[in-house]
């Protein structure tokens, strides 16, 4: 699979929506759950997605990586978590 058609598998019943609240960006996000990990995780506008079902019964969405909002926001540095110790 090429860099291009690289995916990640959301929740579907996890979708929400906001605003990006960059001082230079307020785009529309969707944000959904990844299905691995369990964290958050937000794309730019309403990605466009293949679903599947999951074992459980859940619906999965695969949405494109490369939609994911960090890729794209001018703020997106100003986003990153610092880890104290």
């Amino acid at each position: 699979m090429s860099d291009a058609e690289r995916t990640i598998e959301v929740w579907s019943d996890t979708r929400s929506t906001r605003r990006c609240s960059g001082p230079a960006c307020d785009a529309k996000l969707t944000w959904y759950t990844v299905v691995k990990s369990g964290k958050a995780m937000c794309f730019t506008g309403d990605p466009v997605a293949r679903s599947s079902r999951h074992q459980d019964g859940r619906l999965v969405l695969a949405l494109p990586f490369d939609e994911n909002h960090w890729a794209s926001c001018p703020d997106a540095a100003g986003f990153k978590r610092r880890h104290t110790r």
